[in-house]
């Protein structure tokens, strides 16, 4: 996890909201392959490994490797802090994700786009098995999973693997956190976007919860402009993490 710590950090917060509120419609595995929704959507752009190579490049963190097989409360940590400013692509937004060495991570096949007007899209899986340890890796404690957990059984089975995609404008001037959400999307069903728009300062709680746990990240300025996101705060020196074998 990179700025993009942050950044992916405040994404998969906002993506559990999704899949609560998913809960709600009452999906049941398996159906969603006869429709197709067990892909994410297209976006019309790819990442590479020199994508990952070249945006690791900018964040200046130097990263430690544990074994794969090192427990999630012990597989991921962070240390030191340091003032950075710089722009990522699309590109190298997506191959934060699909390139992350991190074996709990809980996001595959991402794709990124920033569009002209400033909004930017995002659709990828969630790895709904891998929540658990990605929460306990995270920091976060079983009590936490569990709450969340309880939540969802309350209304529906949830796929093990469940698409997504969002759409939406977001900034943070002098570290105050702005967003508007225009389209959500799991598998192929349009979730209102009321269900998170009503309900902004809950996720900005989530968020700030998310980035204090990760000691040395802050965000003073993030905006999105010319195809690019601009992200100027701290980051980590260090981080040591598992990294899945190849």
């Amino acid at each position: 996890m990179k700025v993009v710590a942050g950044i992916f950090i405040g994404i998969l917060a906002v993506v559990v909201v999704i899949v609560l509120v998913a809960g709600y419609f009452g999906f049941i595995p398996g159906i969603s392959n006869v429709f197709g929704s067990n892909k994410p959507r297209d976006l019309g752009m790819t990442s590479t490994h020199a994508d990952y190579v070249s945006v690791t490049a900018k964040d200046h963190i130097q990263r430690i490797d544990l074994p794969a097989g090192t427990a999630p409360g012990q597989s991921l940590s962070f240390s030191g802090s340091q003032t950075e400013n710089f722009n990522i692509t699309q590109a190298e937004a997506a191959a934060l994700g699909n390139d992350n060495p991190w074996p709990y991570f809980a996001i595959t096949d991402l794709h990124v786009r920033f569009n002209a007007d400033g909004s930017a899209e995002m659709s990828g899986i969630l790895l709904v098995d891998k929540l658990h340890d990605y929460a306990i890796g995270r920091g976060y404690t079983e009590d936490d999973f569990a709450s969340a957990l309880n939540y969802v059984q309350k209304f529906a089975v949830i796929q093990k693997r469940m698409p997504f995609y969002i759409k939406g404008t977001g900034s943070v001037v002098n570290g105050v956190i702005s967003f508007n959400i225009s389209k959500l999307e799991v598998g192929r069903l349009s979730i209102p976007v009321s269900k998170v728009n009503d309900n902004k300062s809950s996720l900005i709680d989530a968020f700030n919860k998310a980035a204090a746990h990760v000691p040395g990240f802050s965000v003073k300025n993030f905006s999105i402009q010319d195809g690019q996101v601009h992200f100027e705060g701290t980051l980590p020196k260090t981080i040591t993490r598992a990294v899945t074998s190849h």
